[in-house]
């Protein structure tokens, strides 16, 4: 809400409490009863509008901020999705020895191997040109995630 919606609400709150002032010694009954309750009542019903339209607005915002993490979070995932299937396309894994299929798309995973898994790698002929199909694969799903992160970050 700009500040000049509060300057008019304001005002606006003035006016209703002094003209009840004006008005107030006027009148007798139940109709000065009525204006002193007017005379407060929308100064009051104004002001709790205001306030609930400010935590609206920081609640809009909270969330705004919270989707932006999630869609990076969704982003990334699609990605190593992406690589997995990539992988799976291609028959990679039949380039490595069965003994070590599991351990070695744990690694595409997680980026974690071990020592074991890393020597063979090293020695084997059809695993290094897994490894080099992978890693090519990881670049190009890589790039797009550059591009996609760039057009998510000019969105805002």
């Amino acid at each position: 809400m700009s500040p000049v919606w509060y300057s008019r609400i304001i005002n606006i709150c003035v006016a209703v409490v002094l003209v009840s002032f004006f008005v107030y010694d006027k009148i007798s009954g139940w109709q000065r009863t009525l204006v002193g309750v007017v005379g407060l009542l929308i100064p009051c019903i104004l002001s709790l509008g205001i306030y609930l339209y400010n935590q609206h607005l920081l609640r809009k915002q909270r969330n705004n901020e919270n989707e932006g993490i999630e869609g990076l979070e969704k982003l990334l995932d699609r990605i190593g999705g992406e690589i997995i299937d990539e992988i799976n396309k291609r028959e990679v894994i039949k380039l490595i020895k069965p003994e070590w299929r599991e351990e070695f798309m744990e690694c595409v995973k997680t980026g974690k191997a071990s020592q074991e898994l890393l020597e063979y790698l090293d020695t084997d002929a059809k695993g290094q040109e897994a490894v080099e199909i992978v890693l090519g694969i990881m670049g190009e799903k890589h790039e797009k995630l550059g591009t996609d992160l760039k057009g998510l970050l000019s969105k805002k």
